[in-house]
């Protein structure tokens, strides 16, 4: 990166045009890649878990058990290299979540990064595979 610097200094510059344009919007297309096939990994194993719980009842203890009956392999998470984050809730759900952009394990916190930003799929301290709403938790149900 240093090279590249130096070299859009002097009047080189010229020669290295389209690289120093594109270097940035390479950079930017990898990582919206890596964003769209981790939410697609996210979704392929949320379904695989509906249709565990909608076989058996209730949702497995870890994602060992969608394989291989629901999943050929427990996905990976592309931001840390390891297998998707997976835990039961005490209320009877689960949190399903990839460490996010850091590559830090927070426990599937989805607490926005930035100060008094609105919760986003990748804004938060991990990426957390959104649960869909209960009654009591909806804005003017009673």
């Amino acid at each position: 990166m240093r090279r590249w610097r130096r070299k859009a200094k002097g009047v080189t510059r010229f020669f290295y045009f389209f690289s120093l344009i594109g270097i940035p919007n390479v950079t930017t297309a990898i990582r919206v890649g890596l964003e769209m096939e981790m939410e697609r990994r996210l979704a392929v194993t949320a379904i695989g878990l509906k249709r565990y719980k909608l076989k058996t009842g209730h949702w497995p203890q870890k994602l060992d058990a969608l394989v291989p009956d629901y999943l050929a392999a427990v996905p990976r998470d592309c931001m840390s290299g390891e297998l998707l984050r997976y835990h039961l809730n005490a209320d009877g759900t689960f949190t399903l979540y990839s460490v996010g952009e850091d590559g830090k394990d927070d426990n599937g916190d989805a607490t926005p990064t930035v100060a008094g930003a609105k919760p986003a799929f990748w804004g938060g301290r991990d990426t957390v595979w959104p649960l869909p709403a209960t009654q009591g938790s909806v804005v003017g149900s009673r």
